[in-house]
C-alpha cells in the first residue's frame, strides 16, 4: 500500500499550433496565418477570443493522462467536453496507491452553501486526518486483496476501493473546451474549486501556455472566458 500527495498529469499528445487556430478563422477569406508577424498573430487571435469567435480554436487539440483519486475522476467526468477513458478495475487489478492530502492543506470550511472559506486545521485536526486516513485505507486493501486472492472477479472485489484510491484517465480536448475546463477549474473570483482539482488545472494550463502561447495569452487577458 502506497500513500501520496501527487497529483499528476502528462502531455501525451497534441494536435496543432496558434497558427491552426488563425489557419480556422481565416479560411472563411481565403487567406492564412503565412504572412503575418507575430504581433499580428496576436491581435487576430486576441480579437477571435474578444469577440467570442470559438470554434477556430477547436482546432487545436490536447491530449492528457491525469494520475488522480476516484473522487477527481467524478469532477473531471462532469465536463462534458472531452473525451475520456479511464483505466478500469474490471479488467485489471488496481495500483495499491491511496491519497492523502498533504501538509498545509486547508481542512475546516467555515461558512454556508455556497458562501464558505476554508482555513488551516489545528495540528489536532492534522493528525486526526492522517490516522483515520491510513485507518480506513488499510482496512479497504487488506479486504481488496483478500477476495481478489481468494479468486472473487476483480469486478465485484473493487467494489470495496474509496475514492481516495488513484486511477488514471485519458482525456482529450480542444482549446475551446480547455478554456472551458480551465475557467472553472482554477480558482477566480466566479469559481471556487475543490483544491486537488485545481492541481490538476494548473498543469493543464502550463501545457496549454507552452504549446499554444498565443491562444493562452489572449484567454487571459479577456477575463479567462471561453470563447
Amino acid at each position: 500500500m502506497k500513500l501520496t500527495s501527487e497529483l499528476n498529469v502528462e502531455l501525451i499528445d497534441w494536435m496543432g499550433t496558434d497558427d491552426s487556430v488563425i489557419n480556422a478563422a481565416r479560411v472563411s477569406t481565403q487567406k492564412s496565418a503565412e504572412g503575418l508577424s507575430e504581433k499580428g498573430k496576436a491581435n487576430f487571435i486576441n480579437r477571435l477570443i474578444k469577440d467570442r469567435h470559438g470554434s477556430p480554436c477547436e482546432s487545436g487539440v490536447m491530449k492528457f493522462r491525469l494520475s488522480f483519486p476516484i473522487a477527481m475522476s467524478r469532477e473531471q467526468v462532469r465536463h462534458r467536453m472531452s473525451s475520456i477513458n479511464e483505466e478500469s478495475a474490471r479488467y485489471s487489478v488496481l495500483e495499491r496507491e491511496y491519497y492523502l492530502p498533504p501538509e498545509g492543506r486547508k481542512l475546516t470550511q467555515v461558512g454556508k452553501t455556497m458562501d464558505y472559506v476554508f482555513e488551516d486545521g489545528t495540528p489536532e485536526q492534522a493528525e486526526l486526518l492522517v490516522k483515520n486516513f491510513i485507518d480506513a485505507y488499510t482496512a479497504c486493501d487488506i479486504a481488496y486483496e483478500n477476495m481478489l486472492e481468494a479468486g472473487i472477479a476483480k469486478e465485484i472485489a473493487r467494489f470495496v476501493n474509496p475514492v481516495g484510491m488513484y486511477t488514471h484517465m485519458i482525456v482529450t480536448m480542444n482549446l475551446r473546451s480547455l478554456m472551458n475546463y480551465l475557467s472553472l477549474r482554477v480558482e477566480s473570483e466566479k469559481s471556487h474549486p475543490q483544491w486537488e482539482i485545481q492541481q490538476i488545472a494548473h498543469q493543464m494550463e502550463d501545457f496549454f501556455t507552452e504549446k499554444f502561447p498565443l491562444t493562452h495569452e489572449a484567454f487571459v487577458n479577456n477575463g479567462r472566458v471561453a470563447p
